[in-house]
């Protein structure tokens, strides 16, 4: 049996971690700049909720990695 380590271990999903992730950093900043600086400021508050959850959303699928291992 091999013996367990952090390198063994380590698992990335990379549509998840390196696609998803930045896209949806980079897509609540622009929602975030925007609601702070348009005149329009609650349509982009509610973009960036929408973000926001999907963001969360995303920690929520770490769990269903757990139950994989």
């Amino acid at each position: 049996m091999k013996s367990q380590s952090y390198k063994n271990h380590i698992r990335y999903y990379p549509p998840h971690h390196f696609v998803y992730y930045p896209i949806i950093m980079t897509l609540l900043a622009f929602s975030i700049y925007f609601s702070c600086t348009t005149e329009d400021s609650l349509i982009w508050i509610f973009i960036s909720a929408v973000f926001v959850v999907l963001f969360c959303l995303a920690f929520i699928l770490r769990q269903h990695y757990a139950l994989t291992l």
